[in-house]
């Protein structure tokens, strides 16, 4: 793990304000592990620039919360935020799946 942290993914300004505790069990944080390792760094890297995770993990009762579905299964990552300036604008994101060689693994 380079560039994220498994208490970044963790990390909930909805958990705080409704004190939520939204730490992952350890089969979750596996998970993590490799996700961080095998996606979101190697992501990263190609990127060039921070990225932002605005949610990898919910626990069943944030997820609850925010009226997320059934399994559970959420991720938002998108380039930092000082490069919002197109969502502002109404373009399309400079982060296109296609653009981006596929990075080693």
């Amino acid at each position: 793990m380079t560039h994220f942290t498994i208490e970044e993914l963790e990390r909930s300004s909805t958990a705080a304000r409704m004190g939520i505790d939204n730490k992952a069990p350890a089969e979750a944080r596996e998970c993590m592990t490799a996700l961080i390792d095998n996606v979101l760094d190697p992501l990263r890297e190609a990127w060039g620039e921070p990225l932002l995770v605005n949610s990898g993990y919910r626990c069943p009762r944030l997820n609850a919360a925010v009226g997320g579905g059934s399994q559970g299964l959420a991720a938002s990552v998108g380039p930092s935020r000082r490069h919002h300036r197109w969502q502002q604008r109404g373009e399309s994101p400079p982060l296109q799946p296609r653009s981006l060689a596929r990075p080693p693994l």
